[in-house]
């Protein structure tokens, strides 16, 4: 009798040992997929934040805005107050067929007595996740404004 009542003691503790073990498996097999998907998150991010600095950059480098967007982004859906850019997964420029990711910068323009001050709202977002936001600005003195 005192065999089996150390075996079955025995078996209880290796069960039980095999139940923490399973659960502690559990918790770090979700910790990883949590830290792959911030991951993941956090590159889409880093791109969309990088094609939103270089639209900006160009904004910045001179005042035929239009102009350098056009030669940059052929298939750019180009308005005199907006500019849409469709990107692919990737942040890469699409033609609008399939994108997964838009490029949306907001012109706008506030006259002032000694030139002109120029702002775009830049932001990359799809239909359901806002990605990032950039805003810039740019001053013509009245020479270069006219």
């Amino acid at each position: 009798m005192k065999g089996r009542s150390k075996s079955v003691g025995l078996l209880i503790e290796i069960s039980i040992s095999i139940l923490f073990f399973s659960l502690f498996c559990a918790i770090a097999l979700q910790l990883f997929v949590h830290a792959k998907t911030m991951s993941e998150n956090s590159v889409l991010k880093t791109k969309a934040m990088s094609c939103a600095q270089s639209v900006a950059d160009l904004f910045r480098s001179n005042e035929d805005f239009h102009d350098l967007i056009k030669e940059q982004y052929p298939n750019a859906s180009i308005l005199q107050d907006q500019i849409v850019i469709s990107l692919d997964k990737d942040m890469q420029p699409i033609s609008s067929d399939s994108e997964a990711y838009q490029l949306t910068a907001s012109l706008n323009e506030e006259p002032t007595e000694t030139g002109i001050m120029k702002t775009a709202q830049i932001s990359v977002h799809s239909e359901s996740a806002f990605l990032c936001s950039l805003e810039t600005k740019k001053y013509f003195p009245k020479e270069a404004a006219s």
